[in-house]
């Protein structure tokens, strides 16, 4: 028999250990060696006395001999969604987990999307400002006010000519039209794809299965 997992928090190299002692007190008569072949992943050989001996039977008294079978000790006095506080057992505790984790995506996809948007509005403001770029710096050295100036003359959100107005001139016109519209572009681009995916329970099934795959591969 191979064994190629081990219990949570169970050392490797006393498992087998004490696997062989198992062997030299000679307390399971069919079981003959035990190897570790690992490397980067767990690979336990478990040899038995003979081809004759039944695998199953074999495990199963190390399960009961051995910590390659572990109780972990759960509290599960939780608060459910309803926050109700109450006892779970383990398979609705992990329903409940998958549950929140749909929540946590619409949460943090929303949280995104807004800072998209925040984004998106300044650049737009620096695309007016680079294809009015005299226009603004003009503005800019002579108006007492300059601001409401701006936002009159060009249709600028309050954010926008603040932002404006935050720049060093000598940053003013370094800015590339180019580079601001590639990001504007990629993110109208992301916030498409994160607005398909807020609408579509599916799609969200689908990032959240890849997503603990992910975590899994860790």
């Amino acid at each position: 028999a191979v064994v190629t997992e081990i219990p949570y928090g169970v050392q490797k190299g006393k498992l087998i250990e004490q696997i062989a002692t198992i062997i030299n007190d000679k307390k399971l008569p069919i079981l003959a060696d035990v190897r570790d072949e690992s490397d980067s992943e767990v690979r336990i050989v478990i040899e038995p006395r003979a081809r004759t001996v039944d695998a199953t039977l074999l495990m199963e008294s190390l399960f009961r001999m051995s910590d390659l079978e572990n109780r972990v000790s759960l509290n599960l006095n939780v608060l459910d969604a309803r926050r109700t506080p109450r006892v779970m057992s383990l398979r609705e505790a992990l329903l409940g987990w998958v549950d929140h984790q749909f929540i946590v995506l619409q949460r943090r996809t929303a949280h995104r999307l807004a800072k998209i948007a925040d984004r998106m509005e300044l650049l737009d403001g620096y695309i007016i400002a680079f294809l009015n770029l005299d226009r603004v710096i003009e503005i800019i050295r002579t108006e007492d006010e300059p601001k409401p100036v701006m936002m009159a003359e060009f249709e600028l959100t309050d954010r926008q000519a603040e932002a404006i107005l935050n720049m060093r001139l000598r940053s003013l016109r370094k800015l590339e039209e180019m580079e601001l519209r590639r990001e504007h572009d990629a993110l109208i681009a992301e916030q498409a794809e994160l607005e398909e995916l807020l609408a579509d329970p599916k799609l969200q099934k689908q990032r959240l299965t890849k997503n603990l795959k992910a975590l899994r591969a860790l």
